[in-house]
């Protein structure tokens, strides 16, 4: 029995009796250096006679390891529960149950889950936040403010206005997750002072400052609505958010009229995706993706397809690059949703990889649940040709 060497995405040829007891971190799927998300992939070369493999995990400084995953694949996804850094090491058992001798360790770096809480007061923030980290950075609008390692932070806003603030939870100099929060700042007004002024009914009110940035009604004057004063001119109420109604993005707009009430304003008609989060949703392509998986898998022998196990996901869209030896006709790529067939594509050109995008039938839809992805050599009956599954991409919802 050998010792397995882990990598942390994409499959390596290693010399075994060269590599026996060691251990490389290979190259990382979407970043330069180690600093993964909270899920992320650890594989391992796998091994001929092999029934399973142990793996194992612990945070840095831990003394016990807690076996994490036991089965016949080669990579595993795992989401750790906290950020820092974690280690892993497997081992491989043969089919009479013999387990051979444990891999060293290699160690992830791994950023924290950072969800950020905001609140004003007035112009007083407070902000507050999740995620374990050894120091966190506040900015807001992408300017930095401070530096602390506590898990909460109040301050002040010297103007009124929406602000974006965002912390970033430190694990190491060059790792670290971040979160985000938008609060809107009142500017403080001394008490009395006339902000604006409207029809209600048959009378013309004002509305006034009180002393802790709320406001106070007065009537000014009492008349027919047609000699009203019209403060606000028809248009966009300023600092209102995008939304979507009716499958398009619209906004809070004045009326313009002497009852000065607020409308629903088209801002931009969506099309058959229809509208999401305040923007129209557009058709999105492989180079949308944004996260990848390097596979360069065959067939087992004497087999015309790849089964392969994509795990339990939540996602609106999956790029496949596969190609095949059948003459003239590329693959056919199915996606299944906990068993159950639910989207098919194909390529239309053999031995040249090629990309095919594959999205759920209803605009706005999404496939939650354990998918497995199906490649086919192409052609009725696919006896004679050969797939390769290269890479598969995808965005999380």
């Amino acid at each position: 029995m050998t010792i397995p060497k882990l990598y942390c995405g994409g499959f390596e040829e290693i010399n075994i009796a060269e590599q026996q007891g060691t251990f490389s971190a290979g190259a990382n799927l979407n970043h330069g250096v180690n600093c993964h998300e909270p899920s992320h992939f650890v594989g391992w070369k796998p091994f001929l006679g092999v029934e399973q493999y142990y793996l194992q995990r612990r945070r840095a400084g831990e003394t016990n390891w807690t076996i994490i995953y036991e089965g016949t694949n080669s990579v595993y996804l795992d989401n750790t529960p906290l950020g820092g850094a974690y280690e892993y090491k497997t081992v491989p058992v043969d089919e009479n149950g013999d387990a051979g001798i444990w891999s060293n360790s290699i160690t992830f770096n791994v950023k924290p889950k950072v969800i950020v809480t905001a609140s004003a007061t007035c112009n007083d923030i407070s902000l507050s936040w999740t995620g374990d980290a050894l120091e966190y950075k506040i900015y807001r609008d992408d300017t930095f403010l401070i530096t602390t390692t506590n898990k909460f932070w109040q301050g002040e806003s010297a103007v009124g206005g929406v602000f974006i603030y965002k912390v970033r939870a430190y694990i190491s100099e060059t790792c670290y997750g971040e979160g985000s929060a938008t609060v809107t700042v009142l500017i403080p007004q001394p008490a009395g002072t006339l902000l604006s002024s409207s029809c209600v009914g048959k009378n013309t009110v004002g509305v006034y400052a009180d002393d802790n940035c709320g406001t106070t009604n007065q009537v000014l004057a009492s008349f027919q609505c047609d000699g009203c004063f019209n403060p606000q001119p028809a248009g966009i109420v300023p600092g209102t958010p995008k939304y979507c109604s009716g499958g398009n993005v619209v906004q809070p707009a004045w009326s313009g009229d002497c009852d000065n009430h607020i409308v629903t304003q088209l801002i931009e008609t969506c099309g058959s995706l229809g509208c999401r989060d305040g923007e129209c949703v557009s058709q999105p392509s492989c180079a949308d993706m944004v996260h990848s998986l390097e596979l360069n898998l065959n067939p087992e022998p004497d087999m015309h397809h790849i089964n392969y196990d994509f795990g339990s996901r939540n996602v609106d869209a999956i790029c496949v690059n596969a190609q095949t030896t059948w003459v003239n006709i590329g693959p056919t790529v199915n996606v299944y949703l906990d068993g159950v067939f639910v989207r098919a594509g194909a390529l239309n050109t053999d031995n040249i990889p090629q990309d095919v995008l594959l999205l759920p039938l209803a605009p706005l839809a999404q496939w939650t649940g354990h998918i497995t992805i199906k490649v086919s050599a192409g052609g009725s009956g696919s006896s004679d040709g050969t797939p390769k599954l290269n890479s598969i991409s995808w965005r999380n919802v």
